[in-house]
């Protein structure tokens, strides 16, 4: 991780591992709208994860490996496959996400899995 801007806002780098968040697809919103206002910055065209080259369309809720508490998760500009991606879901596998990708905290609900 290379900079914290503000508590809820991280800038995470190419050695930062991420998971998918289990059962956060009952916490309704628009994650995509909810990261652009947040942030202050433009949607990236490209999924977030490393090495993936679809476009980015989703908020995906996630958690940080070396971050990761059971009071909160992240919002991170996703494609739908990696979003819905069994391999990096939280307790089947970690994925590590492209240098100067910006995440936006959420708090968690009881549905999720951690």
């Amino acid at each position: 991780m290379t900079k914290t801007f503000r508590k809820e806002i991280i800038r995470l780098d190419e050695d930062d591992l991420v998971a998918n968040v289990i059962g956060s697809s009952s916490q309704k919103g628009n994650w995509k709208t909810y990261w652009i206002n947040y942030t202050g910055f433009e949607w990236p065209e490209k999924c977030r994860i490393h090495k993936c080259r679809n476009k980015a369309t989703v908020g995906g809720h996630i958690y940080v490996k070396h971050i990761k508490t059971n009071k909160d998760y992240w919002i991170l500009p996703l494609c739908q496959a990696c979003n819905k991606s069994a391999k990096i879901d939280y307790g089947y596998g970690w994925g590590s996400v492209k240098r100067g990708s910006y995440i936006v905290g959420l708090e968690t609900h009881d549905e999720c899995f951690y």
